[in-house]
């Protein structure tokens, strides 16, 4: 059960929210903090077992049987939405109004009529809020400052500061770090050994670094796969519908432009991967070319670090600008292609 795992990662703060609960002092907002994309996965679902069980323990621990519990668990909760950057730029947008979906106002507009369920309560989770855009997130303020009645919110991060301070301190932090970066991609292993390489190339062999950057814009392509294939089953339903129905070409190509969008906003979540681990992996040569004693952490980064000297701190200090200046640069509308090979050029030439 979601909430038994969130019991047992993170049991002081259990405690907390169980003892708010038992005195009725349960926030209606909360801003969950995690770095592990795990616990951003779990964590809304614990929290709305929490808070909507209907057969508590005395301390009020959820029973994990009831219809509310079990729903949540397997995802069947009628009265669950859910908010997620979908657009080619991964932001969350305002939108037109309440019937253009995967925006704000389609999102408020979902607790605005009464609950259909027993003892219901609408739960909202806004995912990688730090996605929202500036007007989305002031749209959001009144619902927050004036929530519907029997509305539950939660909007989860891995960038808190990232959102406004006003939206900050409307919502009671639940902060779950495991301070450490974790990376289960199919990537990791080619990109280390690619950015081994290239730690260790001559700043003359301008050939090799091509090869080097043909290699990692491979697995940029393969990243790309990767989100169509995560994306497919969430618009499978749709697609048959389309099929079996009289659907007109207008709605047909407003579907396909979602799902496209969906697919982008995928790419880029994953991307963010992929370029933290080229600054991480620069930033742990670095600190070894400045002696910082080496952290147990992210072994697979350790291993394919190379052997160098201690003494050229100047050149690793460079390097790691490249790759900071990488991550600067996909920030903006810039060939992701030349980005990728300019990086690569630009840390073999370092000198």
């Amino acid at each position: 059960m979601a909430w038994a795992q969130f019991e047992a990662e993170f049991p002081m703060m259990a405690a907390a929210m169980k003892f708010a609960k038992k005195n009725n002092t349960f926030a209606h907002a909360f801003l969950i903090y995690a770095d592990h994309a795990e616990t951003r996965r779990y964590a809304p679902v614990a929290l709305a077992q929490l808070r909507l069980c209907l057969d508590p323990a005395p301390d009020a621990t959820p029973c994990g049987k009831c219809a509310h519990c079990l729903a949540l668990e397997h995802g069947t909760y009628a009265e669950f939405f859910s908010l997620a950057p979908i657009s080619k730029s991964r932001q969350i947008r305002i939108g037109a109004d309440r019937y253009e979906p995967d925006t704000m106002r389609w999102f408020e507009s979902q607790f605005y009529f009464t609950s259909d369920l027993i003892n219901g309560v609408k739960v909202g989770v806004i995912n990688d809020a730090e996605c929202l855009n500036e007007q989305a997130q002031n749209a959001f303020l009144k619902t927050l400052e004036e929530p519907p009645a029997q509305s539950f919110f939660m909007l989860v991060t891995s960038a808190p500061y990232q959102l406004l301070p006003t939206i900050r301190s409307r919502c009671q932090m639940v902060t779950l770090l495991s301070n450490r970066c974790t990376y289960n991609y199919s990537f990791v292993t080619p990109l280390l050994s690619a950015l081994k390489s290239l730690a260790v190339l001559r700043s003359d062999a301008f050939a090799d670094a091509e090869m080097i950057a043909g290699e990692i814009l491979a697995l940029v392509q393969q990243l790309k796969g990767e989100a169509e294939n995560i994306e497919a089953p969430n618009w499978t339903a749709l697609y048959d519908e389309m099929k079996q129905s009289e659907w007109s070409a207008a709605e047909r190509k407003v579907v396909e432009a979602r799902r496209d969008a969906s697919v982008q906003a995928r790419y880029l979540g994953l991307r963010v991967g992929f370029l933290n681990l080229i600054l991480d992996y620069f930033s742990l040569v670095w600190q070894r070319s400045i002696a910082v004693p080496q952290s147990p952490a992210n072994p697979e980064i350790q291993a394919q670090l190379p052997l160098i000297d201690m003494h050229d701190e100047p050149l690793w200090r460079k390097r790691l600008q490249c790759a900071e200046k990488l991550l600067s640069d996909l920030k903006y509308n810039i060939n992701e292609e030349l980005a990728f090979r300019v990086f690569v050029h630009d840390v073999a030439s370092a000198r």
